[in-house]
């Protein structure tokens, strides 16, 4: 681990690990999770979250010598989102947390609450040089669709629920819940950021929505680069799952998503990266009609489903070669010091398929 980083009231967490070139990058955060701060409004900044506090870092590596360099700073005090949309204070990044100790409740199928926890999960690299860091929300590891609730007084947590009571940031409240046969489901905001790299400091810097930096949504400060990742209607961003992948010369960046079509599906979502648009989604678990213990929605639901993403390209042509040894013990295998035979000219004469497996047929 790097030793300049220091996590205030909290840990360092590493996670995203990306190998270029003869240097290794890895993502940290440092989580805050030695102090409650409480999420005190709505809008762009958690105000009640310190400057600096929960922050998620890229550090580069050069293994030969060791070294260990700075290249990306977030600060998760301040959460971008699209030019002109509502900033509810569920999206607000929280510092981490075991218990379920203050969720946020988004109504919905059956209870969803929000809580959530950045994760610096994966990190890719663009055509141009840029950085793109997958941010993964940890709350959708805690928990699924249709958990049962805590009951208040079972020694899980003294105090649970703080809530909002519409919804909406409108009004405050403190919900205790009772029922064990009640349910409440665990609902992940992740995100996806792209940070430019400045050739005098050799380091990156987030980049946002405006026009100068040439994002699609030319919001202002605190705007988010891909600014479609979230449900195509508009109304909510920040579907992604922290899972990236990224295919040169594509122009294209591929994260894995919650809800790519419907609420409680799991699948990719493919967005522009010289725009930040939303291009395409492609869904990978389905929400049954009656697949879950309350005849309504399966585990994961809206909560993490899907790990890593990788591209795989076509199959290579057949290649059968490349050198004619004399096998001098006469067991069929190329031992050591077995000597090179030229100038034999080998011919090819059909393919065989015996119990499943293809052999090549051949005599020189």
């Amino acid at each position: 681990m790097p030793t300049d980083v220091v996590a205030i009231n909290g840990t360092l967490r590493p996670w995203g690990l990306k190998v270029k070139g003869n240097k290794v990058y890895v993502g940290i955060v440092a989580d805050a999770g030695n102090v409650y701060y409480p999420n005190t409004n709505n809008g762009s900044t958690n105000s009640g979250m310190p400057a600096g506090a929960l922050m998620g870092y890229v550090y580069e590596l050069i293994p030969s010598s060791g070294t260990w360099a700075q290249k990306l700073a977030i600060d998760f005090k301040i959460r971008p989102i699209k030019a002109g949309q509502f900033q509810y204070a569920f999206y607000n990044w929280r510092n981490w947390w075991d218990t379920p100790y203050d969720a946020i409740t988004v109504g919905g199928t059956n209870s969803e609450y929000v809580r959530s926890q950045p994760i610096l999960s994966d990190i890719e690299f663009d055509d141009n040089g840029a950085i793109v860091v997958g941010v993964l929300d940890r709350w959708g590891l805690q928990g699924g669709a249709n958990q049962y609730m805590p009951i208040k007084g079972s020694g899980i947590v003294t105090c649970l629920f703080c809530c909002f009571g519409t919804g909406d940031g409108s009004t405050w409240g403190i919900n205790y819940f009772q029922s064990p046969t009640s349910f409440l489901t665990y609902t992940s905001y992740g995100d996806i950021y792209r940070g430019v790299y400045n050739a005098t400091t050799c380091t990156y810097a987030v980049e946002s929505g405006t026009a100068s930096d040439g994002g699609g949504c030319q919001g202002g400060a605190n705007t988010e680069y891909y600014c479609e990742d979230g449900a195509n209607t508009g109304f909510e961003g920040n579907y992604m799952q922290g899972a990236l992948a990224f295919k040169p010369g594509s122009g294209e960046i591929l994260s894995i998503a919650r809800s790519p079509f419907t609420g409680h599906t799991q699948g990719v979502r493919k967005l522009s990266n010289s725009l930040g648009t939303h291009i395409s989604e492609y869904m990978l678990m389905q929400n049954p009609a009656a697949g879950g213990v309350d005849g309504t929605s399966e585990i994961p639901g809206k909560s993490l489903g899907l790990g890593d993403i990788e591209l795989l390209n076509t199959n290579p042509p057949l290649e059968v070669g490349n050198r004619i040894w004399e096998d001098t013990d006469n067991d069929g295998i190329q031992d050591a010091g077995e000597p090179a035979i030229s100038g034999v000219t080998v011919y090819a004469s059909f393919f065989e398929l015996v119990a499943g497996k293809l052999y090549l047929l051949y005599r020189c």
